[in-house]
């Protein structure tokens, strides 16, 4: 249960962008991509009244955050309370067939703060965590309900 909720360990929702939404969205992962690789941003839920989200994904994660929020029946104030630690992570991954098969993959991994974990050792992880796929090529997703890591503790081809 969370904030009262009965919350399920995985839900799927399948197709729920318009074939437009879900074409702008690869486009602008694609210029992402380009810029960026692998690099990850930070979206704050709450932020001052003038600023917008900088782009498509910015806007689709605040989207993501705030249909979750709801759904867990946070208000805005419950969520402006929390400060810049209430928001929206992204980041992109792009495949191809012309990559070469070692580096096609995403090592297995589970979602955390990693700024917390490399500068005091704390091991917070998201309330909700989401992935999308823009497209229907990839790795399966796969979620588990407690993460096997200990700290100071590395095993070869398991990244943390």
């Amino acid at each position: 249960k969370v904030a009262g909720a009965e919350m399920p360990a995985v839900t799927v929702w399948s197709r729920s962008l318009s074939p437009s939404a879900q074409k702008q969205l690869a486009s602008e992962a694609r210029r992402c991509f380009s810029r960026a690789q692998n690099a990850s941003f930070w979206v704050p839920a709450i932020e001052k009244e003038d600023a917008a989200p900088r782009n498509p994904l910015e806007r689709f994660a605040l989207e993501v955050f705030w249909f979750h929020a709801s759904r867990l029946g946070w208000s805005r104030d419950a969520v402006a309370r929390l400060g810049r630690a209430a928001g929206a992570e992204y980041w992109v991954q792009r495949r191809t067939s012309r990559q070469p098969r070692k580096t096609r993959g995403v090592n297995f991994h589970f979602d955390k703060d990693e700024d917390l974990l490399d500068d005091f050792g704390l091991l917070v992880h998201p309330l909700v965590a989401t992935a999308t796929y823009l497209n229907d090529a990839g790795a399966p997703l796969l979620v588990l309900t407690k993460p096997t890591f200990q700290l100071g503790i590395e095993e070869p081809g398991l990244e943390a």
